[in-house]
């Protein structure tokens, strides 16, 4: 016992306080539109329970409308960081069946609220993952050539929706017979929509009717 070390008395800092940027009301869930299942992807990488949408939803939303976009000048960790301004908006918006839904519920819900809320510092949206959002689709040449990709990726990630548009090319023989119709079918329900652009994708949910 006569060789223990003597006790040193060291001082020390305790951070009990944590300083607000940005604060959100709790919602009881979010919903993602099929098109942006990366978003859907980032939150099931995290331990995020998420479920998806059977039907499609039309009702009226509570979402954000960004302003003021700026882009960092340089990468960090291989990703542009954004700066904005967020405005609440509600709005009449449609998600098509296959959507992601999004419980508060569960064992993470600070982090999805950290993660979906755009104004937070650490958010997916200040982290470059809605680019699309900023800069717009964009009609014309480019916007014929990317919705082939588009709606073959989205056919894959949805089979609620191939079914969707399988259904109307049986059921409408014009539709069918026009390839542009077709695709823009499904460029009207990608994240590339030029309807879309200022609008952040996903909707804070009050009160689940599905």
């Amino acid at each position: 016992m006569d060789n223990l070390p003597e006790a040193d008395d060291i001082s020390t800092v305790i951070h009990d306080k944590i300083d607000t940027t940005a604060e959100a009301q709790m919602p009881l869930g979010y919903l993602i539109p099929v098109a942006w299942k990366s978003l859907a992807d980032e939150l099931v990488l995290q331990g995020v329970e998420i479920e998806r949408v059977a039907q499609p939803v039309e009702q009226e939303f509570e979402t954000y409308r960004f302003s003021n976009v700026k882009f960092a000048p340089n990468q960090f960790e291989g990703r542009v960081m954004v700066d904005f301004d967020v405005k609440p908006v509600k709005e009449k918006i449609t998600l098509p069946a296959g959507s992601f839904w999004v419980p508060m519920k569960q064992q993470r819900a600070r982090l999805i609220l950290a993660m979906l809320e755009p104004q937070a510092p650490d958010s997916l949206a200040r982290w470059g993952f809605c680019d699309q959002v900023f800069v717009g689709g964009g009609r014309g040449a480019e916007g014929a050539y990317l919705t082939e990709p588009i709606a073959r990726r989205m056919m894959g990630d949805s089979p609620e929706l191939r079914k969707q548009f399988e259904d109307r090319v049986a059921a409408d023989p014009a539709f069918a017979a026009d390839a542009q119709a077709r695709l823009m079918w499904w460029y009207e329900r990608s994240k590339y929509s030029a309807g879309e652009a200022g609008r952040y994708p996903v909707v804070r949910v009050w009160e689940k009717t599905w």
